[in-house]
């Protein structure tokens, strides 16, 4: 099995083949189409907002973490 192949939403941590299932690669980091909806309808005092918030942090901290080593 090919690690390449498989992304996990950086969201909500479902694994899965990137092929089979639609989704955008944000900074390398992969966010499946569900998440990507319910976050464009989402509002800010949604239950849900915080966590969604730092989950999407991942990307930049992640990425900063990379360029400064």
């Amino acid at each position: 099995m090919n690690s390449k192949s498989w992304a996990t939403c950086l969201v909500c941590g479902t694994v899965a083949h990137f092929r089979l299932v639609q989704g955008v690669f944000i900074k390398g980091k992969f966010m499946c189409s569900q998440c990507e909806q319910i976050i464009t309808e989402m509002e800010m005092d949604d239950i849900c907002y915080p966590l969604i918030k730092e989950r999407l942090k991942e990307i930049w901290v992640d990425n900063k973490q990379q360029n400064s080593s």
